[in-house]
């Protein structure tokens, strides 16, 4: 955590895995996830009273990739005006608050062709310096993301590309063990800055991934790579909902964690996304994987400062004990993560995040 107080830290992460613990106790018996999915769908209707009308106007229909995923009007990401259009405002996409900032994250599609330029506008004004890409292209033979950035390995070779008055450069393509990472130059006028993409590779074409070490890792190496005080990050997978929604969620339950900020609330995360975007976590599975990653995560952060704490007063005996406690709250966690995998075999394919 950020605060130097080891010992406050242990308290208030010890009070957040506890509290996750309780929850899924109570909603989860004997692999029977009725109460679980129940307490998820009381989220159905939240947000539904919120208009999207900017998203269904025909001047915009060929910019949205599912025509049953709309932006809301009051907190779509709203574009300065080009060539006196006054639909050139528009893209499908969200700003989701954080504890810190009403603009937070972005919640956006994976880009179609007709909104290639209006996303890289979007990556501009926002000044954002990470994009998040929680999809592949194509998944199970259906498209799910056209390649909205220049590669030298398309046909034919784009290294670069021009997307209205932003010119955008592929600088870099760096392969991780479940991530690719890019980088981008971009510049508009005589102003350049650089964009990094973190493209996730082993989300499945459904469901949720098998483990949250995978994704905890990825998602650390997108946060140590650098502050992102400048913008917000730009999180999308296909529709900008379920992939999506985890993903934010997970990372500002973190951040909340890293702050000392409680509580620690899952579902108060969930209400505040869906007021966002609509369908945010769209299945039940994606809604308890975040429980187990927020939970795995807490556990180690707690390790960690459990090992500070003790490392003032000494004893080895004290840190076998704290050790002790840490791998039984991984256990418990681990525990989640076969509940996660069987509900995934329950609900099905997820539809369109």
């Amino acid at each position: 955590m950020r605060s130097s107080n080891a010992v406050a830290n242990v308290e208030f992460l010890t009070d957040a895995f506890e509290t996750i613990q309780s929850l899924l106790a109570e909603r989860i018996h004997d692999d029977s996830f009725a109460k679980f999915t129940m307490a998820y769908e009381t989220f159905n209707t939240i947000g539904m009273e919120h208009t999207c009308d900017v998203g269904q106007k025909p001047e915009n229909r060929l910019k949205n990739r599912y025509q049953n995923i709309m932006p809301y009007d009051h907190s779509r990401v709203v574009l300065p005006v080009i060539d006196n259009d006054p639909d050139s405002d528009y893209i499908n996409a969200n700003y989701v608050a954080s504890h810190r900032s009403p603009r937070g994250y972005i919640a956006t599609q994976g880009p179609v062709p007709a909104s290639f330029t209006a996303f890289w506008r979007m990556v501009w004004h926002t000044k954002a310096d990470a994009i998040v890409m929680l999809t592949q292209e194509i998944e199970a033979g259906k498209m799910k993301c056209h390649r909205y950035w220049p590669d030298a390995s398309s046909t034919p070779s784009t290294p670069r590309d021009v997307y209205g008055p932003i010119t955008v450069t592929h600088i870099l393509s760096e392969a991780h063990p479940h991530y690719l990472l890019r980088e981008f130059r971009l510049e508009c006028g005589r102003e350049s800055r650089l964009v990094r993409q973190y493209a996730y590779l082993s989300w499945p074409d459904h469901g949720t991934p098998l483990t949250t070490d995978e994704m905890l890792h990825f998602r650390h190496a997108i946060r140590a790579s650098g502050d992102r005080s400048t913008g917000p990050m730009i999180v999308h997978c296909s529709a900008g909902v379920g992939r999506t929604g985890t993903f934010i969620g997970l990372d500002a339950a973190i951040e909340q964690c890293l702050d000392g900020i409680g509580p620690i609330d899952i579902g108060a995360l969930l209400v505040k996304m869906r007021h966002a975007r609509n369908y945010m976590i769209q299945t039940d599975g994606q809604y308890l994987f975040l429980f187990q990653a927020v939970q795995n995560a807490i556990a180690v952060l707690l390790a960690d400062d459990a090992q500070r704490a003790d490392g003032g007063s000494g004893g080895e005996r004290q840190r076998g004990r704290q050790g002790r406690r840490h791998r039984q709250r991984r256990a418990r966690a681990g525990g989640v993560s076969r509940d996660v995998q069987q509900l995934d075999e329950r609900v099905g394919p997820e539809a369109v995040g």
